[in-house]
């Protein structure tokens, strides 16, 4: 997971934008096992708030 995201990482967390972080081991057991951009979105379900994220790992080619 840490290498798929690995231009995000900032310490210990991801950055998923300007100001919002969120701490990798979190972030890696509420997405474990997915790797592509449909899997990430299925389990985020449109609920939990990291679409945007997704969308712009997919769109700079880091997801597909």
């Amino acid at each position: 997971m840490e290498s798929i995201f690995k231009d995000f990482i900032v310490g210990n967390h991801l950055q998923l934008n300007e100001v919002v972080f969120v701490n990798i081991n979190t972030f890696s057991s509420i997405f474990k096992g997915a790797k592509t951009y449909e899997e990430f979105i299925e389990i985020d379900n449109g609920k939990k708030g990291y679409k945007e994220f997704f969308d712009k790992c997919k769109d700079e080619g880091i997801l597909n």
